[in-house]
């Protein structure tokens, strides 16, 4: 069998996209892989479990996003943010130190037009011989960026405790 590094996304509008990622990037991590997580949207994961273990873990893990966009009355800082997130990605790939790296929440740069879908698919296509795993999340993954992928996952939600029961947001079980 041939043994290649895939381009993974998990997409769609259930939840459980990030987590379905950081399956990957645990597993990857417990066979001695280095891996990354650059994290886009998503405010200071500080207190989030995943974010304490991947740490335990010696998994690489930047931010850069402030919190949910839509609550934003000025977005230039999440636009920044984005435009920074991206280039930093472009670095450690161009590192050749990772064996996985995970964008999470990416697709919501590219569906507001924030990162240019375009170039983002034409610079992974160009390094497509070094990349390591990928793993991109995020709901609205362009139609590109599936395309490109070895591996695609729709998360669908049917039932959710926050829509159906208003049960709020749980440490161990969101975050």
């Amino acid at each position: 069998m041939i043994k290649k590094r895939v381009v993974c996304v998990f997409t769609g509008n259930g939840k459980g996209k990030t987590t379905a990622g950081l399956g990957m990037v645990f597993r990857a991590t417990g066979h001695g892989q280095k891996c990354a997580v650059i994290q886009f949207i998503k405010s200071d994961p500080s207190h989030w479990g995943e974010y304490r273990t991947a740490e335990r873990l010696g998994v690489v893990w930047e931010n850069f996003g402030h919190g949910f966009t839509w609550k934003q009355e000025d977005q230039q800082q999440s636009i920044e943010d984005y435009r920074s997130g991206w280039e930093r990605v472009k670095e450690l790939i161009g590192s050749h130190s990772y064996d996985l790296v995970m964008l999470d929440e990416i697709s919501y740069g590219m569906s507001y037009g924030w990162l240019d879908t375009a170039e983002v698919v034409s610079w992974l296509q160009e390094h497509r011989q070094e990349l390591p795993t990928m793993i991109l999340t995020g709901r609205d993954m362009p139609e590109a960026v599936i395309g490109f992928a070895d591996m695609v996952s729709e998360i669908q939600e049917i039932k959710h405790h926050f829509t159906d029961q208003q049960v709020a947001a749980q440490k161990g079980v969101e975050f």
